[in-house]
């Protein structure tokens, strides 16, 4: 799969970013056709619902959701916490404010 739960990902059709809840992947053999489906449940930033895409209507964005931003600048904090390094630990509190 391309894609996992949680990432954000741009809704190429709609040009909306998202954040994939769910995965699905199925292969089907049938009559000697081969099938093979990826699709991602998606929540769009701009909707409160969530929708179905095949994995080629979805291309990967680069940003961050807020809660993972929130998570990396708390490790960041007790990283350098722990070398002592407070003018860093004083300006990683000013970004979250």
């Amino acid at each position: 799969m391309k894609f996992s739960v949680g990432e954000r990902v741009k809704i190429v059709v709609r040009d909306v970013v998202g954040e994939v809840m769910q995965t699905e992947y199925r292969h089907m053999i049938h009559k000697g056709s081969e099938t093979i489906w990826k699709r991602y449940y998606v929540k769009p930033s701009d909707s409160k619902y969530s929708q179905w895409f095949n994995e080629e209507d979805l291309t990967v964005t680069y940003e961050m959701s807020k809660e993972s931003l929130e998570q990396v600048n708390k490790v960041l904090i007790d990283v350098n916490l722990s070398l002592r390094n407070f003018d860093m630990v004083k300006r990683l509190q000013e970004e979250i404010k």
